[in-house]
């Protein structure tokens, strides 16, 4: 447990190194205690309290352990939800941390944006808004982001962010697949 937050990280190096970090933000929030969790859960804690309290052990974990994929949680942050939260995955977790791995979708949250969140009109702006916040994987099934191509044909979506997307993920596949 580090500042109220538990962490499931295996003490095995190999392990580590590879396995994913589950529910980054998620488990920041829920760390907090209810009156906190609910004002938090609408307006967001105040940046400071964020850094210094919430982000600090992840940011620890992210350093140590390495991890390859991180997935963003279904709950908001200053009422954006975390798959449309470019500050907190772009800013944040690739530029302030370093981090170069994969950020996958936590089961449907992308669909959710419209279904829940009520931030896209229909799948395909979803899958539009995560893609350019950085999540580069919905889960478990691609179906927001199999409208993506289609997008980048009618210019709705610029190709290179989904080339970006697809450079950080297929690297991940190399030998997955091997007979």
């Amino acid at each position: 447990e580090a500042g109220g937050v538990s962490l499931d990280v295996h003490g095995d190096d190999e392990v580590r190194h590879a396995g994913p970090m589950p529910d980054v933000p998620l488990i920041i929030l829920t760390s907090m205690d209810i009156d906190s969790f609910k004002a938090a859960v609408s307006q967001g804690p105040p940046e400071r309290l964020l850094r210094e309290e919430y982000l600090f052990p992840f940011q620890t974990v992210m350093a140590e352990a390495r991890p390859y994929m991180v997935m963003p949680s279904y709950n908001e942050l200053d009422g954006v939800p975390a798959h449309k939260n470019r500050w907190l995955l772009e800013r944040v977790l690739r530029r302030e941390w370093g981090f170069r791995g994969v950020v996958v979708s936590d089961y449907y949250a992308v669909k959710q944006m419209q279904e829940r969140h009520g931030t896209a009109a229909d799948w395909p702006e979803a899958a539009r808004q995560a893609l350019t916040a950085g999540v580069d994987l919905e889960l478990p099934d691609p179906e927001a982001y199999t409208t993506l191509v289609q997008q980048v044909k009618e210019g709705r979506l610029s190709e290179a962010v989904l080339d970006a997307a697809v450079a950080k993920v297929l690297p991940r596949l190399e030998g997955a697949f091997s007979l």
